[in-house]
């Protein structure tokens, strides 16, 4: 399948498992049980084309300066997955080609949690041993970092230690680190020297490639008709995906899956997917760098008011709500203020490139939650 990568998590290979797709590609088959208990590929199309090049730099040791690596996105799109898949294809590196041994992979709980522990315990040297001897760590789902939490200067020390010597950092979060509120600014400066990849959700094309992966998983019988029709018709992440095959194989009848069974998952899994205001709210909150809290207060800070204007913007296009509702919950504003907003916006997005663009990742975005 044209632009269409698959990087094998699941089986034991080395560091070249980065491979083309084609219409016809299949893996080896095994059993459904055999391969749940394995890793899915990260399947990327031209949207991710960038994600596997710096995966590719990871690996081959060609990054450079850019260290270290974020990966950012929205929930769903595979940011821990690929992070975690990269740890495995480090670790299956050639013996000797690094003298440290270990690779350290850990939610950012679980490292505030071990240094407390170092501290409390007074095995701090331990836990400096433990991170001289890896090789590459993976630090995920750093947006649960606390504001003020004394770990992120611990963080900073340890990002520090790896870069200057040429380790290799990969962070997840959900948005990139320069738009975080919870980080202190050396944190928010150590990522941001490295180099930043968005993770999109998967386009067309890699949606076809994973439905048809789930197809063999699962034994779906789709034809490739059906198949590239379904790919084209469900903007979704892996998971929800997944969640659409599972939902089918439990309706076939006789092995198949017929026409109406097929409009019926795409049917209860498009509605299932309609945000509702507090995602809206949520998403356009934290990428204009203010909270949910400014957006529904009486704030008239500049950036409040265009972050405001385009959740309620958003709210509108995406839920079809009355302009009383969105008013509602954006602080208990009237008719007559949200479709000034909802206006306001639109003219400002014909003249202002970060407004367009404001709105067209956040649609992009929130289309695939």
């Amino acid at each position: 399948m044209d632009g269409v990568c698959s990087i094998p998590f699941s089986a034991p290979g080395s560091q070249d498992d980065l491979t083309r797709s084609s219409p016809g590609h299949r893996r080896g088959k095994s059993t459904p049980q055999a391969q749940r208990s394995t890793s899915p590929d990260f399947v990327a199309g031209p949207e991710n084309a960038v994600a596997v090049e710096a995966v590719r730099g990871v690996l081959y040791a060609t990054a450079g300066h850019y260290n270290p690596l974020v990966l950012y996105g929205a929930s769903g799109v595979g940011k821990t997955h690929l992070a975690k898949g990269l740890a495995e294809l480090w670790r299956r590196r050639p013996s000797g080609a690094d003298p440290r041994n270990s690779v350290l992979v850990w939610n950012v709980a679980d490292f505030t949690r071990s240094y407390a522990e170092a501290i409390e315990t007074q095995a701090i040297d331990e836990w400096d041993d433990r991170l001289q001897q890896a090789s590459l760590l993976v630090l995920d789902d750093l947006d649960q970092v606390r504001v003020k939490d004394a770990a992120q200067e611990e963080l900073v020390k340890v990002i520090d230690q790896f870069t200057a010597d040429h380790r290799p950092v990969i962070v997840t979060v959900k948005s990139p680190p320069e738009r975080s509120k919870n980080f202190c600014s050396r944190l928010r400066g150590r990522l941001s020297a490295g180099l930043g990849v968005q993770i999109a959700p998967p386009g067309a094309a890699a949606r076809e490639s994973i439905i048809r992966q789930l197809c063999d998983l699962f034994e779906v019988n789709l034809d490739s008709t059906t198949v590239r029709d379904l790919a084209s018709r469900a903007a979704a992440t892996y998971p929800q995906l997944r969640g659409m095959v599972l939902e089918m194989r439990t309706s076939m009848r006789d092995n198949q899956v017929d026409e109406d069974v097929l409009e019926k998952v795409i049917h209860r899994r498009s509605v299932a997917n309609t945000p509702g205001f507090k995602t809206i709210a949520t998403s356009t909150a934290s990428y204009h760098g203010v909270t949910v809290s400014d957006l529904r207060s009486p704030s008239r800070r500049r950036q409040v008011v265009l972050a405001r204007g385009v959740a309620m913007l958003l709210a509108r296009e995406l839920t079809q709500a009355s302009y009383h509702r969105i008013g509602t919950y954006f602080g208990g504003r009237d008719h007559t203020t949200v479709l000034h907003g909802c206006r306001q916006t639109i003219l400002r997005g014909e003249h202002d490139e970060r407004i367009r663009s404001a709105l067209h990742e956040l649609r992009e975005q929130l289309s695939r939650l």
